[in-house]
Order: structure tokens, then sequence, then C-alpha cells
């Protein structure tokens, strides 16, 4: 397959396909079968995101295990349950923003989102 660029469009795709490490084929084929809506730099970012929320659950679940097998073994309540709690709060509603923020997949209802 040929495509046919003027010099500013070449340019606008070679610096586009710089900026995300990828070449200017796969920059064309990903931005011509990604959902519209979501750009390549966008599923990007959204991709890092959501590996810093994995990564952040990871300790908060840490954290609350800890919590909970103090409170098992003494009896006491740790004064760290409340931090925890607002932390799980937290990243609940950044998850779910994020959820909102996603165009709808073919066929979807809003309820299946």
């Amino acid at each position: 397959m040929k495509v046919r660029l003027t010099p500013e469009q070449k340019a606008v795709l070679d610096t586009r396909a710089d900026e995300l490490r990828v070449s200017v084929p796969r920059l064309l084929v990903d931005s011509a079968l990604t959902p519209a809506g979501v750009s390549l730099p966008e599923r990007h970012a959204l991709w890092t995101e959501l590996e810093g929320i994995s990564r952040l659950l990871v300790r908060v679940g840490t954290n609350v295990n800890q919590i909970a097998a103090t409170m098992h073994s003494t009896g006491a309540i740790r004064p760290e349950v409340a931090g925890a709690a607002d932390a799980v709060t937290r990243i609940a509603d950044r998850l779910q923003e994020l959820l909102d923020d996603l165009p709808a997949a073919p066929g979807a209802k809003v309820a299946d989102r």
C-alpha cells in the first residue's frame, strides 16, 4: 500500500511517530484501528496511569493486610485504618474516572461499563 503525502504531512507524521517511539506505518495503523476518540498518546497515558494504580493497589493492599493482622492478634484498632480506607476510596474514585472517560466499546450498553 502506498500513501501520498505532502511534505508538511510527512513532517507531522514523522514528528508524531518519533514522539511516540513508533514507526510511521505503526502510527497510521494504530490511528486507523483505534476506537474513535482515543488517540495513541492518550492510550499510552492511560496505560501508564493504570499501571501506576495497579502498583498503588498492591501497596495499599499490603498495608490493609498488615493492619488486619494486627487487629486480629491484638484486638486493637490501629490509627492507620482511616488512612488506609481513605486511600482505597481515592484509588477507586480515580479508577472510576478513568473508566468513565473511556469511549464505550462498539455495541456496549451504558450498563455494561
